[in-house]
Order: structure tokens, then C-alpha cells, then sequence
């Protein structure tokens, strides 16, 4: 743009404005005709814009830097994620009524199977009938199986001991029974299954249990079935 044509642009301005507009401050007026060399140049960063300020708009009021770049039209905002709500604690299967088992099982004779207290699992299990205490395998439809050692009113931290290579547990205790997680593939589970017998001794060495494995991949595996299959 020529120096007559933003004279003559300037003129028609001026004649059709209103008087006030005439009183301008030189910083505004500065500030319109930097707007212009913005919007006949390719962006405040061309060569074109930077010589149209260099030529028209610093001799107006005091030099100006740059125009800064238009700012692009705000995206909308993305919609805010709904806050991720707790997943539910997994339910766990009741524990038989104590002593532990429906049957109370000698040594000799192995695991058993039944139905949970609240009839919404199964379990297989065995006794020592010399404490009293028993060893159950708890599962349930769709939840995690445990392995449950009652009575137990503990700190949580048990040994099992099987032919002589000892194991270090932790119990989640509840409601006098020890919990732990357990599986198939579980260490815990190929530990106590690797011998005839486990016993289980309390942080300070206290005797909890001595439990035959007689049967017990049988009995256990019965009751998961019937848990998977929720029958």
C-alpha cells in the first residue's frame, strides 16, 4: 500500500468520523495504523509488516513493538471426564461357621467339601483335631479364592512349614480367620500341596495347625468347579 493511498484512506476517515473521533490520542491512533499493516501483511512476523510499521506508524506518538500475533479462535473447551468411582471391594466368600468345617474331618481322613455359612460359595477344607483349628479353601463365583486359617486372632504373620522348608505368610485378619489370597498357580498354594502335611506356627513360633494335604487338590478342585460354574 502506497503513502497517497493510506493519505487518502486517512481523509475519507477523517471526514466521515465524528468530531470526537478527532481528539484521538496519538498512542490509539498508532495503534489503527499498525492494525492495518497487520491486516495487508501475512502476519506480524513478514518482512511486509515490519517495513508498512517502519514507514506509517512509528513517526505517530511514541514507537510501538510489534502487534502481538491475533490470538486463534478458542477451541471448546474439552469435556470434563466424569470423576472414576471406586470400584467396589471385592466380596469375599464367608467363612464356615468355626471350628471351620460343616464335617469335622479326622487326619486321616483328608479334605472335605461343603457350602460356605451364607451359601454363596463353597469351600474344601481339613482339621487338626487336636487344636481344633482348620484349614479351608474358600471360593465363590467371580471372586478371588482365599485360603482361610481359623481360629486366628494374630499379627498376620504366619509360617507354613512343609517337609521342613519353611514359608513366610501374610494374613489379612478378620473376625478371628486369617485370609490370604490363593490360587492354583499361587506360590502359597504349591508350597502346602508339595507334601503330605503343612503346619502353620504363629510369628513367635506357636503351633496354629498341623494339616494333612490328604485329597486336598481333589477337594479343592471340586469346589472351584461348582464356584466357576456357579452352581
Amino acid at each position: 500500500m502506497t503513502r497517497c493511498t493510506l493519505t487518502a484512506v486517512a481523509l475519507v476517515l477523517a471526514i466521515a468520523a465524528p468530531v470526537a473521533a478527532q481528539d484521538e490520542s496519538p498512542e490509539m491512533e498508532q495503534q489503527r495504523c499498525v492494525w492495518s499493516c497487520l491486516a495487508n501483511s501475512p502476519g506480524n512476523d513478514s518482512p511486509e509488516y515490519n517495513a508498512c510499521v517502519k514507514q506509517y506508524c512509528e513517526d505517530i506518538g511514541a514507537e510501538v513493538a510489534p502487534a502481538e500475533p491475533v490470538p486463534a479462535p478458542a477451541e471448546p473447551a474439552p469435556a470434563s471426564k466424569k470423576p472414576t468411582t471406586a470400584k467396589p471391594p471385592m466380596k469375599r466368600p464367608a467363612a464356615p461357621a468355626l471350628p471351620g468345617l460343616a464335617v469335622a474331618p479326622d487326619a486321616a481322613q483328608g479334605w472335605v467339601m461343603g457350602d460356605t455359612s451364607d451359601g454363596k460359595g463353597h469351600y474344601a477344607g481339613t482339621k487338626d483335631a487336636a487344636l481344633g483349628s482348620s484349614l479351608n479353601w474358600l471360593c465363590g463365583h467371580g471372586v478371588q479364592s482365599l485360603l482361610a486359617l481359623a481360629p486366628y486372632t494374630g499379627d498376620g504373620k504366619v509360617v507354613a512349614t512343609v517337609q521342613g522348608r519353611a514359608k513366610e505368610v501374610q494374613l489379612q485378619v478378620e473376625n478371628g480367620v486369617g485370609y490370604a489370597p490363593v490360587g492354583f498357580a499361587a506360590p502359597l498354594f504349591i508350597h502346602i500341596a508339595a507334601g503330605p502335611e503343612v503346619e502353620f506356627t504363629d510369628s513367635a513360633g506357636k503351633l496354629l495347625g498341623r494339616f494333612t494335604m490328604l485329597n486336598a487338590p481333589t477337594a479343592i478342585g471340586q469346589a472351584e468347579g461348582r464356584c466357576q460354574s456357579g452352581t
